[in-house]
């Protein structure tokens, strides 16, 4: 809800998105692999019972795309930002994934599930009632959280840069504790719903299966893993991104001499997926869009509001899609989030 009208948007923005995006999509698929790599082999062992099956017959375990997701994201945003707590008694904030209801009054908030509650409300122009109300109480523990973790000492890898630049930029404490609560806002909930968009698409869509073997058939003499998975997957990712954005659709409160409008009915919505089912030339071009925008202001897509976690966020998603194709054959289930996995 900011704007570059505000003095404290100019003194903390700059910071921020300069940290952020200096984290680039090779080194964000470097930090997530070995990780979604352990979480698929913690799943391989949970194996189900095949009844009617000889002994000898591969085992199958079923893979939840929701909690391999929110597994890695949980453990990304402890070593990135601080947040859940990585020790064995949590203070601030625990892993979790986001449930059907909120939490209790005596319970710690969740990474990534009470940041979803709020993602809701911020993504939506018009959010219910019930959103409504679950987003302030669960969005005021994370804020709550993110505020505790810094009096103790800013934990996370990003957050300590950034907490430090902003204090020698002299920001307020309040705004560099509502500037690491955006972060956590922001990345989490809009990867999670990325992945889980585009892997429903793959799967009802038939085509899963023919990116895992483009994966499976990368040439051998690939460099790096990344390189591989870029190779064989980021074309395919990023076009079902533009099939199918999340969020579909985004909004802004005009400004009238310097001053945000926050009438429900004057909100501007923009249709995110129309405007990129129609746009000329190649897709490629039109990439940034996904995220509000090219961050570079030589750009024809640039864009003031755009994501400086561009580079992050594809980075998670090719090494979800590489370590998911990777673990073994993956057989449909009738679910889109939910696929049996035989081990390779």
């Amino acid at each position: 809800g900011q704007d570059a009208c505000t003095a404290e948007y100019r003194a903390a923005a700059p910071v921020v998105n300069a940290v952020i995006d200096a984290v680039g999509e090779q080194a964000a698929f470097d930090v997530a692999l070995p990780i979604v790599r352990k979480i698929l082999a913690a799943m391989a062992q949970m194996v189900q019972p095949r009844p009617g099956y000889l002994p000898s017959a591969p085992p199958r375990a079923a893979i939840d795309l929701v909690n391999l997701s929110e597994t890695l994201l949980a453990r990304l945003c402890s070593l990135w930002f601080g947040l859940p707590d990585s020790g064995a008694a949590p203070r601030w904030m625990r892993a979790g994934g986001w449930t059907d209801t909120p939490a209790a009054d005596d319970e710690l908030p969740r990474c990534p599930g009470s940041i979803i509650s709020s993602s809701r409300t911020i993504f939506s122009p018009h959010p219910g009632a019930a959103v409504v109300r679950r987003a302030r109480l669960e969005g005021a523990r994370v804020r709550e959280a993110v505020a505790k973790m810094l009096a103790a000492g800013a934990q996370g890898s990003l957050t300590q840069q950034i907490v430090s630049r902003l204090h020698e930029a002299g920001v307020a404490q309040e705004v560099v504790v509502n500037s690491i609560g955006g972060m956590l806002l922001g990345f989490p909930p809009t990867v999670h719903g990325n992945f889980l968009r585009t892997l429903r698409h793959w799967i009802e869509g038939g085509t899963l299966w023919q990116h895992q073997q483009a994966l499976a058939e990368a040439p051998p003499g690939a460099p790096t893993a990344y390189a591989r998975a870029r190779d064989a997957l980021r074309r395919p990712l990023l076009d079902a991104m533009q099939d199918h954005p999340v969020p579909e659709m985004l909004w802004r409160c005009p400004v009238r001499r310097g001053v945000p409008v926050r009438d429900p009915a004057r909100r501007v919505v923009l249709g995110v997926r129309s405007a990129l089912a129609d746009l000329p030339g190649p897709r490629a071009a039109y990439d940034e869009l996904v995220f509000g925008g090219s961050r570079d202001p030589c750009s024809p897509i640039h864009g003031r509001h755009a994501c400086p976690g561009y580079g992050m966020g594809v980075g998670v998603l090719l090494a979800l899609l590489a370590g998911l194709f990777d673990a073994g054959t993956l057989r449909p289930t009738g679910s889109p989030v939910l696929l049996m996995l035989t081990p390779s």
